[in-house]
């Protein structure tokens, strides 16, 4: 089953997680889709990639069919695209600044 548990609504995950968390502004997808920017996050973020996608609004494949094991990987992914976020958003900042 593909969803996008990267949103709320129709509202990108980005917007939805900055307008949570006053202290983030929003980065660039640009700045996010450049891997130069992302050197080295892979190994410090779990489920890296899929963060990366429910940071991207990207579709992935969330196989998983029992109901309290598919909130919980909803919560971890939301958890790990929290972290890779707030890794991009301080390396974000610190060059434009």
């Amino acid at each position: 089953m593909h969803n996008s548990a990267s949103s709320v609504g129709s509202e990108p995950w980005v917007e939805w997680y900055c307008r949570s968390n006053p202290f983030y502004v929003e980065v660039d997808d640009d700045y996010i889709r450049d891997d130069f920017n992302l050197t080295g996050l892979a190994t410090v973020v779990p489920h890296y990639r899929q963060a990366l996608d429910v940071i991207l609004d990207n579709d992935f494949d969330d196989s998983v069919t029992d109901d309290s094991a598919s909130e919980h990987s909803y919560t971890s992914m939301n958890k790990a695209a929290s972290l890779l976020y707030g890794l991009i958003h301080a390396r974000f900042i610190i060059t434009n600044a």
